[in-house]
């Protein structure tokens, strides 16, 4: 398994504790919004900061359709 891969597993875990949700809710919702693939494409910025970071930028890209960062 890739190391994105890895991260991606790790960022839906700690999303959904964050969120309060189950990891297959929180897969689900990423997948019907049309960004899941966005979201694991963005590896390269969320593993180097805090995944606070990542949490806001993915509330965003859900709520508005754009990333934050």
């Amino acid at each position: 398994m890739s190391e994105q891969a890895k991260f991606f597993i790790l960022l839906i875990e700690w999303y959904s504790d964050w969120k309060n949700l189950s990891t297959k809710a929180v897969y689900e919702k990423w997948k019907e919004s049309g960004h899941l693939k966005d979201i694991y494409d963005r590896y390269w910025i969320y593993h180097q900061e805090a995944l606070e970071n990542a949490f806001h930028d993915i509330d965003h890209l859900m709520e508005t359709g754009s990333f934050l960062y």
